[in-house]
């Protein structure tokens, strides 16, 4: 299976929407370049999503979409890997993982490398119903889940004010269902309904609404209905203020004084002040009518300091919430202590905006200066034609390049190039460049250090073949010997024999130059040179690493057989280097062969043909009886060997070449029948010299 789609077996039992139906296919009918996949492509490529999936073991096999790289991952990187594996120190997710292949469709927060996804999870079901996997979607929800917990905390700071107040205090929405009640406004009335009341605003949590009104827990005591009153005042825009009586108060409440205001918020926090204490005092004597007006006024006071501090805490509950939203200035401080240079440019190239500059001078002295200004000939001229691709076609475009700093030094930046709409029109553009100079030195100091790996094992090789060379070199070199001393015999036999005597000196020169042609080849392939890749035919390169292992073959007696496609392309890539990786290839044949428990005329067939527009590809062949000692998925690892005195870095070394020449080498089969490579080599074209 690919890791980019799925089989008709295993694609989610997803139920047919009529509506999205209709919509793609009006796509498909006046957009017929638009499919489904193109838009999911899109969608996935350009917004915070992750698409994955995973077989009935818990394995990936698909991972797509642009929110894999707020977590350090590339498209495809897991596909193979265990989600249990991968996340046992997350057992939240592996729990969820766990659900969903039992059957269970989950939707639910997870925190992972700092980042913070919706993430919904969905089995996957053969067409018999049986389980076959899961599949998933994660969002990166990150700003909301930080300002969704910051407006929790802030609700629990005033829940926990709000319950310490001596009066009854609670929130409700335009509807005036209850939100949030603490335990003195419960005590106003009878447990029962107190009970309810906490029951009710403990399900709701402090983002939604109970369907418990506060107008149903009082009585009316004015002209009309209590929800018509305070539906007045909400479309007034007025406080809510009256004396009312619980519909089942509390033992000794009799009746309280209610007043509603609203927040910012489109809510509104409420007091319950219990005034059976005031309304009996009021009954007994009129003398006392002016204590209980002052009384009434430092409670009054004291509701108002208290309503001060609610209200400053609302207000820290507002800013939460509007966190949800970035700010302009919150954005603005992300943009300049971002460590990739954010640039944006107008039409023309002309900087309007830069987060930082790396030298001394302000960013607003670069304000107006065209971004080619910046660059070198080459690299400007590419740049220049990069902004019409995003300016006349709306395009996204990656570019490197050399940027020439004001200091005298430059630095190596990949910018990621973007454009700025309005009114359905391109104005200007965005380029977000990431300083990769460090990484391209280390990438150089790598491939340094691959390169004197790669020839330390070519001198190993030469040591596994100094047998052979030995051999070759001892029979031309007894020749030439045994002709000199013959030519010396005619000689002091006072007899010489003019054709003869050239005969034997015609023969010791062809002896001399097959003994040279041997040393020179082998010196060809054990010197130490730098990485230089060029044009080269794939035939050449092969017939020059059997001459370095032929005697090998006929010692073995093993045949060589090689298929070449007619008009194969010349590829690009360091000859020494790929003949190193086929002699590696052919002396693990042989090894393979000697040790073969089959009674069978053995032989090596090579073939080569071109793989598609960019690669020629060459499959080695023997007829041994494959890796027997090691698990074929670990025979590219470093120190891993089937020859007893192997060291394991053969395979390892000449992935890495083929690593460097962006190609691959890699294991087709093994087995009774034999063992099989394959070389993907790229093919040589003019832009592809460097």
């Amino acid at each position: 299976m690919e890791s980019s789609e799925f089989s008709s077996k295993t694609k989610p039992d997803i139920p047919a929407n009529n509506a999205s139906e209709s919509e793609f296919s009006i796509l498909r009918g006046d957009f017929p370049g638009i499919t489904e996949r193109s838009l999911l492509n899109n969608v996935l490529q350009h917004s915070s999503l992750v698409l994955w999936a995973l077989d009935k073991e818990g394995k990936f096999i698909l991972s797509s979409g642009a929110g894999l790289k707020l977590i350090g991952l590339a498209e495809g990187e897991t596909v193979g890997v265990s989600v249990f594996e991968m996340y046992a120190d997350h057992p939240h997710i592996c729990e969820k993982v766990r659900s969903a292949l039992k059957g269970e469709e989950i939707q639910d927060f997870v925190e992972v490398s700092g980042q913070a996804f919706e993430t919904w999870y969905r089995p996957i079901r053969t067409e018999s119903g049986q389980i076959n996997g899961v599949v998933g979607i994660s969002s990166v929800v990150t700003e909301l889940y930080q300002a969704r917990k910051a407006f929790e905390k802030s609700e629990k700071r005033f829940e926990k004010l709000a319950q310490m107040a001596p009066v009854g205090i609670f929130q409700c929405n335009r509807k005036g269902r209850i939100i949030f009640a603490n335990r003195y406004f419960g005590s106003c009335f009878e447990q029962g309904v107190s009970q309810q009341i906490s029951q009710a605003t403990k399900a709701v949590g402090n983002l939604n609404t109970s369907e418990l009104t506060w107008t149903e827990l009082f009585q009316s005591e004015g002209p009309g209905s209590l929800v018509d009153q305070w539906k007045q005042c909400v479309e007034n825009g007025e406080a809510y203020e009256s004396r009312l009586t619980p519909c089942q108060p509390a033992e000794d409440v009799n009746q309280v004084l209610v007043r509603l205001e609203k927040t910012e918020s489109d809510r509104f926090v409420g007091i319950v002040v219990d005034m059976t204490a005031v309304q009996k005092a009021e009954s007994v004597s009129a003398l006392r009518h002016q204590q209980l007006e002052k009384a009434v006024q430092n409670r009054t006071v004291e509701l108002k300091e208290l309503n001060a501090k609610l209200q400053a805490e609302m207000q820290s509950r507002e800013r939460a919430a509007l966190e949800l939203q970035l700010s302009q200035n919150q954005m603005q401080s992300i943009l300049e202590n971002t460590v990739d240079s954010i640039i944006q440019i107008d039409r023309e190239g002309r900087m309007e905006y830069v987060n930082h500059t790396r030298s001394d001078n302000p960013a607003e002295e670069v304000i107006g200066a065209k971004v080619f200004d910046w660059l070198n000939e080459a690299d400007a001229k590419i740049a220049y034609q990069t902004l019409r691709r995003v300016i006349d076609n709306g395009e996204q475009v990656e570019q490197p390049a050399t940027v020439n700093l004001p200091d005298g030094t430059q630095a190596y930046m990949t910018g990621r190039w973007g454009p700025i709409w309005h009114d359905g029109k391109v104005i200007g553009a965005t380029i977000v460049a990431t300083d990769v100079t460090e990484m391209r030195k280390l990438e150089m100091e790598s491939k340094r250090r691959q390169e004197e790996l790669a020839h330390l094992s070519r001198l190993s090789l030469m040591g596994e073949m100094s047998a052979r060379l030995s051999h070759e070199l001892k029979q031309p070199l007894f020749s030439i010997g045994s002709l000199a001393k013959g030519c010396l015999n005619y000689v002091e036999a006072g007899r010489i024999d003019p054709e003869e005597l050239k005969t034997m000196l015609e023969r010791i020169t062809r002896l001399s130059n097959e003994s040279r042609d041997i040393v020179e080849k082998t010196r060809d392939f054990a010197i130490k040179k730098p990485f230089q890749k060029k044009s080269a035919q794939i035939q050449e390169i092969v017939e020059r690493s059997l001459d370095l292992v032929s005697g090998e073959f006929t010692k073995s007696e093993i045949q060589i057989e090689q298929t070449y496609e007619n008009d194969i392309p010349a590829v690009n890539v360091d000859p020494t280097q790929i003949q190193q990786v086929f002699v590696n290839l052919f002396l693990n044949a042989i090894d393979a062969i000697r040790t073969s428990h089959k009674k069978i005329p053995h032989q090596i067939t090579i073939s080569a043909q071109p793989l598609n527009e960019e690669f020629v590809t060459v499959n080695v062949r023997d007829t041994g009886d494959g890796f027997q000692d090691i698990e074929p998925s670990n025979i590219f690892e470093a120190f891993r060997s089937t020859k007893e005195n192997g060291l394991g870095m053969g395979l390892a070394i000449c992935r890495g070449i083929m690593e460097n020449h962006l190609g691959d080498l890699k294991l087709v089969s093994t087995g009774e029948e034999g063992t099989v490579f394959q070389i993907d080599l790229p093919i040589y074209t003019p832009a592809s010299k460097v």
